[in-house]
Formats: C-alpha cells, sequence, structure tokens
C-alpha cells in the first residue's frame, strides 16, 4: 500500500512539474502615477509548447512576489503572441493613461491584443 501511495504522489509532483512554465521578464515598467506595472516577458512552456512572448499589466498594490505569481498564472492580459521567441518586446509609459508596446516587424501569430485596459489606452507599434 506505502508503495502505491509514494506512486501516486511521485506521479503528481511529475504532472505539476510538467505544467510549470519559466518565466523571463525582459521589461518592468511602473507607470508615472505609480498605479500599475506592465510586464514584457516571454513564457518558455518546455519541450511541448512554444515561446510566447505577453504582456501583462497588473496593479503595483500585489507584492512583486504576488506579482510574478500572477504573471505565471494568467500568462497575459494586453498582448499575446504564440510561436515565436521574440523577445524584443519594448515597454514605454506615455502618461498614466497611455503605455506603448513595441514589438519587431514580423512577429508571427499574434493572437490577443487589448487597445484598452482598465482605461490604459494601449499603443501598438511594429519595428524593423
Amino acid at each position: 500500500m506505502k508503495k502505491v501511495i509514494l506512486f501516486l504522489v511521485g506521479i503528481v509532483f511529475f504532472l505539476y512539474g510538467c505544467t510549470q512554465s519559466n518565466i523571463n521578464v525582459i521589461q518592468k515598467v511602473e507607470s508615472p502615477n505609480g498605479k500599475y506595472v506592465a510586464y514584457a516577458h516571454v513564457r518558455n512552456g518546455g519541450a511541448t509548447t512554444s515561446f510566447t512572448p505577453s504582456v501583462y499589466i497588473i496593479e503595483s498594490s500585489y507584492s512583486e512576489n504576488e506579482q510574478i505569481e500572477k504573471l505565471k498564472r494568467d500568462k497575459w492580459n494586453v498582448f499575446f503572441a504564440k510561436n515565436s521567441n521574440d523577445n524584443d518586446i519594448n515597454l514605454e509609459w506615455e502618461n498614466d493613461s497611455k503605455l506603448k508596446i513595441t514589438y519587431p516587424k514580423g512577429t508571427s501569430s499574434i493572437y490577443y491584443k487589448v487597445d484598452i485596459f482598465n482605461g490604459i489606452e494601449i499603443e501598438y507599434i511594429e519595428q524593423d
């Protein structure tokens, strides 16, 4: 019975490890008023999934650890591309209510772009 329980526990840990992905934060930029933090990051899901460059905006009231956990759990909320390893995403706050996201021209498989998030206008710029 102990061997069966140990085996099942081992399977659970193995499957949990397979679902975890690595987050590489490219850039973290706080809004001028300090209310929000924008993250540009690339998720590497391992051998079975592609690299996914993403942008996530979160309230700065969360601790840095909570912010990173949200990135791991929620993945993206304003920009998401798939099948790409482009990590040349650049973030720049123009003011408290406008964020510029610059990404390489030809970035493939852009699946998600939000123009307004919590009253923040988002401008996307493809750059050579």
